[in-house]
């Protein structure tokens, strides 16, 4: 399993997740990857909160310009 971590919150989370998926089945391995610092703060919450109110430049600022289409489709259906 491959998961990314922002901060030692998400760290902690992950750690329990872990822990249960290594219960399930201890051949279950966990990597993690560090986000970089311009990214450390961006999250799918903060995300649903600005993706009505910025454009399609300033929301291209969190995510890359090939989501920003896919993400206000999702959103608008939600």
């Amino acid at each position: 399993v491959l998961r990314g971590v922002r901060s030692l919150t998400d760290i902690e989370a992950e750690f329990t997740m872990t822990l249960a998926n290594r219960m399930l089945d201890p051949g279950i391995e966990t990597v993690f990857l560090m986000a970089d610092a311009q990214y450390s703060h961006i999250s799918s919450s903060l995300l649903k909160q600005i993706t009505p109110l910025a454009n399609d430049i300033a929301l291209g600022k969190f995510v890359p310009p090939a989501v920003v289409k896919a993400l206000r489709a999702k959103l608008a259906n939600a």
